[in-house]
């Protein structure tokens, strides 16, 4: 091989790696969670559990909300949580890909707080209503923050690499 060769060689490498190391969510943070603060220990119950609507993040970054009125969480102290009015490609990563992800649809589940390392997070299952998708039931976990003392519910959307994300807010109660 002559210089020249293994120099366009190492360039393209380069590059190539580059290109990788950069456009990874692992290394190269996206801002999901920039004005969050991550919930370390186990929270009370009464922290977790109540009615959550989108925030302005999700209506800036997930352009689908920005039309939809009644999206809302509620997780309730039986274990359970009813998601309504969510375009489908929200939770179901097919839909995302396909003209259907902004179908509206409503999601039951059942949850559970867990935390490891020093993070909080929800292990939930979703049951999706095969009247109105053909997604199949699977379980995930859900990352949980404080934002000026409400609670928000951060549950990634697609690839998470894209650094897409749907974030449920608890309004604060007085």
């Amino acid at each position: 091989m002559k210089k020249t060769d293994l120099y366009r060689f190492a360039i393209l490498r380069f590059f190539l790696i580059s290109i990788l190391f950069i456009s990874c969510s692992r290394v190269n943070k996206c801002n999901i969670e920039s004005d969050l603060t991550p919930i370390r220990i186990a929270p009370k119950e009464n922290f977790i559990t109540g009615d959550y609507t989108p925030d302005m993040f999700t209506q800036e970054v997930l352009k689908e909300y920005k039309t939809i009125e009644n999206a809302s969480l509620n997780i309730k102290s039986d274990g359970s949580f009813e998601i309504k009015q969510v375009p489908i490609g929200t939770l179901d990563l097919y839909a995302f890909y396909e003209k259907e992800k902004i179908k509206l649809t409503d999601v039951k589940g059942n949850w559970k707080l867990v935390t490891h390392d020093n993070v909080s997070f929800l292990s939930v299952n979703l049951f999706f209503n095969e009247e109105q998708t053909h997604a199949e039931n699977y379980g995930t976990s859900w990352q949980i923050y404080s934002k000026e003392e409400s609670t928000v519910i951060v549950i990634p959307v697609g690839d998470p690499d894209a650094c897409r994300a749907i974030r449920f807010i608890k309004p604060l109660t007085k």
